[in-house]
């Protein structure tokens, strides 16, 4: 984990699980499934895909019963996966790729843990980095931003877009919505404001996209 983040104050800092069992995967795939570490690399990984299965089964479930089924059933995996670590950590050379691997988890430990402790927390942040893909896209055009200026206006459009795209508001409609809105309503007015953004529950019907 970034050594900063911790030192950021009232946050509770979740260590990715998707990084952890990459570790493990990435050496599988380099050596092949009957490779000199493959089996070891599969007991980590048939660990870590146990506590996903059990994330699978939360989907739209509330925040307090994520919590009560993960202290219930991955809270015990965990723990196993953490000793198995431990004890097996030993039996190969410090610079050896599994031994990393391995010793990753043992190092994160408190990290990985950190999110059984509450329902509305994840098991890894493969969501945050699928959002900011279209940052990563767009550097480049960063650069002509050619002021300060520039450069906020262009985060709080690029938030706004993100914003909708997490809240599954149609973006182009919902741009056009804001902009024709905006012309007829008080501006300096913080509650009207707050009913344009892109989760506000007074948002037209048709600027929601569809599940299907």
């Amino acid at each position: 984990m970034y050594q900063a983040y911790p030192k950021v104050p009232n946050t509770i800092d979740v260590a990715c699980f998707a990084h952890a069992k990459r570790k493990y995967t990435e050496i599988v795939k380099a050596l092949g499934k009957k490779g000199i570490y493959s089996d070891t690399c599969n007991i980590a990984i048939k660990y870590i895909n146990q506590l996903y299965a059990i994330e699978r089964k939360l989907v739209g479930k509330t925040p307090e019963e994520i919590y009560k089924t993960r202290q219930e059933l991955a809270k015990p995996i965990f723990e196993q996966y953490i000793s198995w670590c431990k004890k097996v950590i030993n039996e190969y050379p410090a610079k050896t790729a599994v031994a990393k691997a391995i010793q990753y988890s043992i190092n994160n430990e408190k990290y990985l843990a950190n999110y059984l402790l509450d329902g509305k927390l994840v098991i890894d942040n493969n969501l945050a980095e699928r959002m900011m893909k279209s940052f990563v896209l767009g550097r480049k055009n960063f650069l002509f931003c050619f002021s300060e200026a520039g450069a906020k206006a262009s985060s709080i459009a690029y938030s706004i877009v993100e914003t909708c795209i997490a809240n599954k508001i149609k973006v182009e409609p919902y741009l056009n919505y804001v902009f024709d809105k905006l012309a007829i309503i008080d501006i300096d007015n913080e509650l009207e404001i707050r009913k344009l953004l892109p989760y506000s529950k007074d948002l037209p019907k048709e600027l929601k996209k569809s599940d299907e």
